[in-house]
């Protein structure tokens, strides 16, 4: 693949790209499932809401196996209650979960990372 059609998948948000990085990470946090919730900071849409929650129950509905949660959250927050409800379904669904914030977690982030049983900071 040329240097051309590789920016373009990275500007595409190509899952394929993602999928290496985040096995590797899964092995570094003991196998966990690795869900990353990235929101915009820079629109109002970024929000937290309750279709994110909806989002969350539905993709650890598909799961197969009942491994442990890693959420790496990057979110400029959103509506406090969606909040409390993704932390009820990471919980549902985990026995204990940890969160990685690699850059920040504001306002509703804030809460669902300390619904986590750990929180990693870059």
């Amino acid at each position: 693949m040329n240097f051309y059609h590789q920016i373009l998948r990275e500007i595409q948000q190509d899952s394929e790209l993602r999928k290496p990085l985040l096995s590797e990470i899964s092995k570094s946090f003991e196998d966990r499932f690795v869900i990353a919730f990235y929101s915009n900071f820079y629109s109002e849409g970024g929000a937290i809401t309750d279709e994110d929650v909806e989002m969350l129950y539905n993709l650890l509905l598909t799961r197969k196996n009942k491994n442990q949660i890693l959420l790496i959250l990057d979110s400029p927050g959103g509506d406090p209650l969606a909040a409390e409800r993704f932390v009820k379904v990471c919980r549902e669904f985990s026995k204990e979960y940890y969160v990685l914030v690699p850059h920040m977690a504001k306002s509703a982030a804030t809460l669902i990372a300390f619904g986590g049983n750990k929180i990693f900071m870059l």
